[in-house]
């Protein structure tokens, strides 16, 4: 199952695409914070760019396929 939108739940009140992204970014720290200057910019606009990023991430940024090595002290965790 792919999700189609981020949506973040705070304080009851129910964020979804851009708004989401920027209420996760306000509990982040350091050079996170200054993407809360997207604000001044109107949602449209915003959501737009959420949605060109959500089409286009996997092609900007593919992930490697990987392969969990367990140490022995992490083995006895699981069953065989």
């Amino acid at each position: 199952m792919e999700l189609e939108s981020l949506v973040l739940l705070e304080n009851d009140q129910l964020l979804i695409q851009s708004d989401a992204v920027l209420g996760i970014v306000r509990h982040l720290r350091g050079l996170w914070r200054v993407a809360l200057i997207a604000r001044l910019f109107p949602k449209i606009w915003r959501d737009w760019c959420y949605d060109l990023f959500a089409q286009n991430r996997k092609r900007w940024f593919p992930s490697k396929p990987s392969c969990l090595f367990l140490s022995d002290n992490l083995q006895d965790r699981f069953l065989d």
